[in-house]
């Protein structure tokens, strides 16, 4: 296989509109939503409504790390062919009192045990303004100044409606009230960075995943760090609510990931077995990789958190950012979509580029010589090495089976110290695979 860098066959004289050919298929790129102005990036959200044909999509625009600013949302009726018009979320609903309140949809699916669409969303309620205290956190460390929940929702009527947010607990505490965002004990307990999907394993059981802080210990040293917990639901059909407990928890030492396992993804093995993939963090003893973690008993416990390799056995190096997996119902295979990076990263960077591998869902690895590229850094057109690939929604076309992703180039105008690294456009990939 030749090296990443140079796999990539242009297709088409554009370098902003433009189709690829790799191991594994066709990638056609497409600029998808425009950067909304000076320093300002657009970034999209694009997932199915629930089970059929309809889709929607949530806009937000950013010029800070972390901060997505007046949230729209547009949904289209017949699989992305017409789309309505794009529609404001009102103030009222983001904003109370001195709290600021985020809403990262991070994935929906139909739970046959509840009969009803189950939504998993991250929740951040910022006590005060969302672009200084983040600017704050990242300089000092600092979160205080921010709470994360992971909150559900159903929905009766295949994600028309949806009722009340409720949350996902692993310890007691109070439930979120609409009418008090600024509760003591809710902002203080059950708090976590939710995983970025929920799935149903063979045996029926939702289950779902997210970074906890937990105490870790390894030969004598303890120390604080981010953890993965597991979560497993029960339908409590007198309630009208899922039961969650937590069978296990998954850590590793700071010398393995400076900042712990982050940003789990599950994901449902041929053979039944479960998949835990999660980011990572370079340290001073270890490059950044990416991780995981297998269940052979429906997720009650789980193999030892190792990096995950080529099917030949060797290594390769993964920036800090998340990965995803998704079956193919054209081939019926698993893919991974995540960064390889070229060289030992420093903690994020470099965020390129972006590959699809076929899964061997066997040795649980990488297929090397199917690694594709969807995107990289162009010198041609590019105005930033530091030009980044993560942070994308992943869907399969339920007509086509082709992939589709969708991301925000961030840094294609600029670098990371140039006010226009955040004037970056949201563009659409479209893989159709051999």
């Amino acid at each position: 296989m030749p090296p990443i860098a140079a796999q990539v066959q242009n297709l088409s004289r554009s370098w902003r509109d433009r189709k690829t050919r790799g191991p594994l298929g066709t990638i056609e790129r497409i600029r998808y939503v425009p950067s909304p102005g000076p320093n300002t990036a657009a970034v999209l959200s694009h997932y199915f409504r629930g089970v059929g044909p309809a889709r929607v999509e949530r806009l937000t625009s950013q010029a800070a790390s972390d901060v997505y600013l007046a949230p729209r949302i547009r949904e289209s009726p017949d699989n992305g062919q017409t789309w309505g018009d794009w529609v404001a979320v009102p103030e009222k609903d983001v904003r109370q009192g001195r709290f600021y309140m985020a809403l990262h949809e991070l994935g929906r699916v139909h739970d046959p045990s509840s009969g009803r669409l189950f939504r998993l969303t991250l929740q951040r309620l910022f006590i005060g303004d969302p672009a200084e205290i983040l600017g704050k956190a990242f300089k000092t460390g600092n979160h205080n100044d921010y709470r994360d929940h992971a909150v559900y929702q159903l929905s009766d009527d295949n994600g028309l409606t949806w009722g009340p947010m409720q949350l996902i607990k692993f310890e007691d505490g109070p439930e979120f009230d609409p009418a008090d965002w600024g509760n003591d004990a809710y902002l203080a307990r059950n708090r976590m960075y939710s995983g970025y999907n929920a799935i149903v394993a063979p045996d029926g059981t939702l289950l779902y995943s997210a970074c906890v802080k937990v105490l870790h210990e390894q030969d004598g040293v303890r120390e604080d760090v981010c953890g993965v917990r597991l979560f497993k639901a029960a339908w409590n059909a007198t309630a009208g609510r899922y039961d969650w407990r937590s069978p296990f928890l998954l850590t590793v030492s700071t010398r393995i990931s400076a900042r712990g396992l982050m940003e789990p993804w599950l994901a449902t093995l041929a053979d039944g077995r479960l998949y835990l993939d999660m980011r990572g963090s370079s340290s001073e003893w270890t490059p950044g990789r990416h991780w995981y973690s297998v269940s052979k008993d429906k997720g009650e416990t789980w193999s030892p958190v190792t990096d995950l390799r080529y099917d030949t056995g060797e290594q390769f190096y993964s920036p800090s950012t998340f990965a995803k997996t998704l079956r193919s119902a054209r081939t019926g295979k698993l893919y991974w979509v995540g960064n390889i990076a070229p060289e030992p990263p420093k903690g994020n960077w470099p965020r390129r580029p972006l590959v699809l591998a076929e899964f061997d869902e066997e040795r649980v690895a990488i297929r090397k010589s199917t690694v594709t590229v969807i995107d990289d850094y162009e010198p041609d057109g590019d105005a930033s090495p530091y030009v980044q690939f993560s942070n994308f929604s992943l869907v399969e076309h339920t007509e086509t089976r082709a992939f589709e992703l969708y991301l925000t180039r961030y840094g294609e105008a600029g670098t990371l110290q140039e006010k226009t690294y955040w004037q970056a456009s949201a563009f659409k990939y479209v893989i159709v695979l051999d």
